[in-house]
């Protein structure tokens, strides 16, 4: 009969010295760095603190860091790539959940009085989706553009040094209209 080898990784057998040594030194470096590892940034819901796992690339850790759609696309259903084994199995349940939760919306939306239906309409057309950036930016420019047009409401006063800047303005166009007419006879 053969006698077996000391092979690391087979069952029932223990690893050797020198795979036991690097494993450790592995194990001793990974906890000297580890303190040094961005963490991710995630909130916990139940202790409203920091989740304390290594973040990715991504800045979150393997629990946080979903395939989350960025941009203004986030509200939107990410369908399942083509080529992965179980797409059809995943489009027909993410099919299934739209469907649930359409069915859901029109269920509390026929409930609702014409109030309440009248402030859900409002309140929708004013919370658009998109990024808090775009959002904010375009609240800016609605306050920016409300107050432009309160300026430009307001009737000027009677003001001399304006009406003879206007009386210039009108008495330079005039010169200026002859001229031209002055160039098309020559």
């Amino acid at each position: 009969m053969k006698k077996k080898t000391d092979a690391p990784g087979k069952k029932g057998r223990r690893p050797s010295a020198i795979t036991i040594a690097a494993g450790t030194r592995a194990l001793r470096n990974y906890n000297a760095t580890s303190a040094l590892l961005p963490r991710c940034g995630a909130k916990a819901k139940t202790t409203g603190e920091a989740c304390r796992q290594v973040a990715m690339s991504n800045g979150r850790c393997c629990y946080h860091g979903g395939r989350t759609p960025k941009g203004a696309g986030w509200h939107k259903i990410q369908w399942p790539e083509p080529n992965d084994p179980k797409a059809e199995e995943k489009l027909q349940s993410k099919l299934r959940a739209s469907r649930k939760a359409q069915q859901k919306r029109e269920q509390q939306l026929s409930v609702m009085s014409a109030n309440e239906r009248a402030r859900h309409e409002a309140w929708q057309r004013s919370h658009q989706p998109g990024s808090k950036r775009a959002r904010a930016a375009a609240r800016q420019q609605r306050i920016a553009a409300k107050e432009i047009a309160a300026v430009l409401a307001t009737p000027t006063a009677d003001n001399p040094e304006v009406e003879r800047i206007q009386a210039e303005i009108n008495r330079l166009e005039a010169l200026a209209t002859a001229r031209s007419e002055c160039d098309i006879f020559e």
